[in-house]
Formats: C-alpha cells, sequence, structure tokens
C-alpha cells in the first residue's frame, strides 16, 4: 500500500513546551473510542482487531492500520492550548479535528485506499469531513468555523496576487506542490477537498426532512 501523507499542521502553530502525553492518555484514548463508535455507525465496524495511539513530538499526525502517530500538540488539554496561545484555527485542530480524522483513516486510507496519485486527496477529503461531521453534532459553530478556515486559506493570494484555488485541481495530487504555492497539496487536498465533500452533501439533503434525517437523500 502506497504512504498516505500526513495530516499536516498550519504554519503559525509552535511547540513551546514538550508536553507529558501520559498526563491526558486516557482522556486521548476515550476521545477515538467516541469517534469509533460515531464511524461505525455510518461506516461500517471498525477494520481492526484494535487500535493503538502514541504520542510522536512535534505539529503533524499519521496514521497506518490500527496505529495512529498523534502529534504531541493534541495530548494537550484545552486550558494548556490556551495558555500557549493557539490560534483559533490551531486550536480546533489539535483539540477536535487532527484525531478524529487520523482515526478516520482506518476507513478511508488504510481500509480502502486510492488506485493512483490522483484519487489521495479523496481518503484525505473523507477523512477529515468525517472527522468534521462528528464535531458538527457536538459543536456546528467549530464546524462553521473550520470551512470558514479552509476557503480563506483558498482565497490567500500569493505573492502574484494568484489565489491559493489556482493552485490545481485535487486530482493533481502532490504536483499541486510548487514555487507559486508552497502549501498547495495540503490547501487544496484538504480544503477544496474537504468543501467538494461538504457541497455534494448539501446537493443530496431533504429539504423536506427533518433535521435529525436531514441526510437522508432527497
Amino acid at each position: 500500500m502506497a504512504a498516505r501523507r500526513a495530516c499536516t499542521a498550519p504554519e503559525s502553530a509552535v511547540l513551546y513546551s514538550t508536553p507529558n502525553p501520559a498526563n491526558h492518555a486516557q482522556q486521548v484514548a476515550e476521545k477515538s473510542l467516541s469517534f469509533i463508535q460515531f464511524m461505525a455507525a455510518r461506516s461500517g465496524p471498525f477494520p481492526y482487531s484494535e487500535l493503538a495511539l502514541t504520542q510522536m513530538p512535534g505539529v503533524d499526525s499519521q496514521g497506518w492500520p490500527g496505529l495512529v502517530f498523534l502529534s504531541s500538540l493534541a495530548f494537550l488539554s484545552q486550558p494548556e492550548r490556551t495558555q500557549m496561545k493557539f490560534a483559533p484555527f490551531a486550536n480546533l485542530l489539535y483539540g477536535e479535528l487532527m484525531q478524529d480524522h487520523e482515526t478516520a483513516h482506518q476507513w478511508w486510507g488504510d481500509s480502502v485506499s486510492w488506485s493512483s496519485y490522483r484519487d489521495e486527496w479523496v481518503d484525505e477529503a473523507l477523512a477529515n469531513y468525517c472527522a468534521m461531521l462528528k464535531m458538527e453534532t457536538e459543536s456546528p459553530q467549530d464546524f462553521a468555523a473550520v470551512l470558514d478556515h479552509y476557503r480563506s486559506e483558498l482565497l490567500r493570494k500569493n505573492k502574484e496576487g494568484l489565489p491559493t484555488s489556482d493552485a490545481g485541481p485535487v486530482t493533481l495530487g502532490i504536483r499541486l506542490y510548487s514555487s507559486k504555492f508552497p502549501t498547495g497539496y495540503d490547501d487544496i487536498a484538504y480544503g477544496r477537498g474537504t468543501w467538494l465533500l461538504h457541497m455534494l452533501r448539501e446537493m443530496l439533503h431533504s429539504p423536506k426532512a427533518p433535521n435529525a434525517a436531514a441526510d437522508a437523500p432527497s
């Protein structure tokens, strides 16, 4: 199976101190269990016999079948992130999104993988949007804030005045990285990919369904 890219942190994230992952290990485990239960009801049973999570010092995370290397920043508590003055999106990324994103890769990216680099964005976008769906059930305002962040990043202009959205289509994969758009792959695969899935979901919404059944196709 081809290697899958890590969930990448924004440039504004800075590791000011080394957290002790043992302090919050139980909460981290319980968060993944909650997300596995959420996913199992929507995407089928957990595809492996167990899931191990371990701290990876630094700002990025990466998942493999049955194993997640989780950024040390995701082990921080909310008060610790506040004390370290995390930016709003970084706070959501490490507090909510990143761990569930990597856990979702057990389904989308590990159990089901891409056939070529042109399809890699599908797994990244699916994992990201699944994590966001759980976020939406718990905090709709955070769900909206993440979408707004991705939109802002896609509209952000480079030194030539070109918006990030001009980096190219999602199907270019890692070829989206370029001198003009150094973060092109991350912005397009995660940002545009997430918005593409959100668009499709909104198109399939049944306007007559009650809120609990809003995702039922019309």
